[in-house]
C-alpha cells in the first residue's frame, strides 16, 4: 500500500469519528436543551401556582393584578368567591355579582358575618316581613253570613257578614277563646282586615307568658320582648333560652357567664386576647384599625380580622 493512499484512509477514517462524535454531541446538547426547555416550563408552571398562591393565600399586594382588592388576592381566606373580590369597605365590591346580577345595596361582610336574609316582597306582602294569613274569603260581597265561608277549625275564616263584606270577626265576643281579641291589622300597603289574635295588652296575658307582643295588630303573649326580660339566657322568639351551657360554649373571645349569656373574655391587658383583639375596659374586644398594617391578616369595616370581608349584593325579594 503506497503512502499517499494511507494517509488518504487515516484521513476518511479521522472524518467519520469527527462526524459520529459531532452527531452524538449535537443529540446530548439537543437533549440538553429540551431540558432546559421542560425546567423553563415547569419554572414557569410553578410561578404561575406560587404567583396563584400568593394571590390566594398571600400577602395583599399579590394577585394577577398586583392589588390587594383584585382577582382572588388579599388574604389567606379572601372570601371574594367566583371571581368576586375580598373587600376591607363596601367601596371594594362591585354593584352586582354574578349570582345576583341585580344591582342593590352593595355590602362588605366581616368574616364570620351571616348572609342577610333576603328583603320582604312575596306577592301578597301586606308591608311587613311576618304577615299574617288573611281569613279565608276576606272581603267578599255578601248579604247574609251565609253567603261568607264556613267556620274552620284549622285556620280563621271571613264568616261574618258585616256591612256587605265577609270578615273574621267584628268584637271580641266573635272570637275563640285560643284567640280572645279581634283587633284590625293594619297592613302598610294592602287593604286592612279584621283578626281573631291573642291579646291587646299585657294584662290579657297568663302569668307564664306576660307580655303581648306583636305589631299591626297581629299578637301573642310571650315570655320576653328582650333579654333583660329574662333571668338567665336571652330571649329568642319571645322565649328565654340559654346562650351557652358548659357543653356549649361561645365563640372566639366569649366566655358564658354565670347568667348562660355569652360575653367578652375577661382581661387585664392586649397579652391576654387572642390575635386581633384588644383589651378594652377591661374586656376583649376586637381592634379597631383604619388599615392592614395594624391587624395580622385584614382591616375590614374598621376591625381586625384574620382575613378580608366578603361582598354581597343586598336585593329585595321578588
Amino acid at each position: 500500500m503506497t503512502t499517499a493512499r494511507i494517509h488518504l484512509l487515516a484521513w476518511s477514517l479521522a472524518a467519520f469519528l469527527l462526524a459520529c462524535g459531532s452527531g452524538t454531541t449535537g443529540e446530548n446538547a439537543g437533549r440538553a436543551g429540551s431540558g432546559s426547555q421542560s425546567n423553563s416550563s415547569d419554572a414557569g408552571a410553578g410561578g404561575a401556582h406560587t404567583g396563584a398562591g400568593a394571590g390566594a393565600g398571600g400577602a395583599q399586594a399579590a394577585g394577577a393584578s398586583g392589588s390587594h382588592s383584585a382577582g382572588n388576592g388579599g388574604s389567606a381566606n379572601s372570601g371574594g368567591g367566583a371571581g368576586i373580590p375580598g373587600c376591607h369597605t363596601p367601596s371594594d365590591c362591585p354593584s352586582s355579582t354574578p349570582t345576583n346580577p341585580v344591582s342593590g345595596v352593595v355590602m362588605c361582610l366581616s368574616p364570620g358575618q351571616a348572609t342577610p336574609s333576603p328583603g320582604c316582597g312575596a306577592p301578597q306582602w301586606c308591608g311587613q316581613c311576618n304577615c299574617p294569613p288573611q281569613p279565608t274569603g276576606d272581603g267578599m260581597p255578601c248579604q247574609t253570613n251565609a253567603d261568607c265561608p264556613a267556620p274552620n277549625a284549622t285556620a280563621q275564616t271571613a264568616s261574618l257578614c258585616n256591612a256587605g263584606a265577609c270578615t273574621a270577626c267584628t268584637q271580641n265576643s266573635d272570637c275563640p277563646s285560643t284567640l280572645p281579641k279581634c283587633g284590625s291589622v293594619m297592613a302598610q300597603f294592602s287593604t286592612s282586615f279584621q283578626l281573631c289574635t291573642a291579646c291587646a295588652a299585657d294584662s290579657d296575658c297568663p302569668s307564664e307568658r306576660p307580655y303581648c307582643q306583636g305589631s299591626y295588630g297581629v299578637t301573642a303573649c310571650v315570655a320576653c320582648r328582650t333579654t333583660t326580660d329574662c333571668a338567665s339566657g336571652v330571649c329568642a322568639s319571645g322565649v328565654c333560652v340559654s346562650q351557652c351551657t358548659a357543653n356549649a360554649q361561645c365563640g372566639e373571645a366569649m366566655e358564658c357567664s354565670s347568667a348562660q349569656r355569652c360575653q367578652p373574655l375577661s382581661c387585664q391587658s392586649d397579652a391576654d386576647c387572642p390575635t386581633n383583639r384588644a383589651c378594652t375596659n377591661g374586656y376583649c374586644s376586637r381592634r379597631a384599625c383604619t388599615s392592614d398594617a395594624v391587624c395580622q391578616g385584614a382591616c375590614v369595616n374598621g376591625g381586625c380580622y384574620d382575613s378580608l370581608g366578603r361582598c354581597f349584593v343586598y336585593t329585595q325579594a321578588p
